[in-house]
């Protein structure tokens, strides 16, 4: 899957995942995947939580993460941000 159909399937509630691949680390996985803190779903890059739903997510709102990180992270983070707004979702800076 690609980055953008999994923010859109995460912003559908849907799960998700890029190919996994080697990172710098050492590691195999995906660098972009939706997983869940309790019932709360949330999208992860590499290990950081770049974007979570609202603990009552009939809310329509996400909470994202707008730390810098790298150019990658930062072109999620602006896709995240231009998806919300096509589908009508309110964001809240973590």
């Amino acid at each position: 899957m690609k980055n953008e159909t999994v923010i859109r399937n995460f912003l559908n509630y849907k799960g998700g995942h890029t190919p996994k691949r080697h990172t710098y680390d050492g590691d195999y996985i995906s660098t972009l995947w939706t997983t869940y803190e309790g019932d709360t779903l949330v999208l992860m890059n590499y290990r950081t939580v770049i974007a979570k739903w609202d603990s009552d997510w009939h809310n329509n709102k996400i909470i994202l993460n707008t730390k810098k990180y790298s150019s990658t992270t930062s072109k999620i983070q602006h896709m995240i941000e231009r998806v919300c707004d096509w589908y009508g979702i309110e964001i809240e800076v973590m």
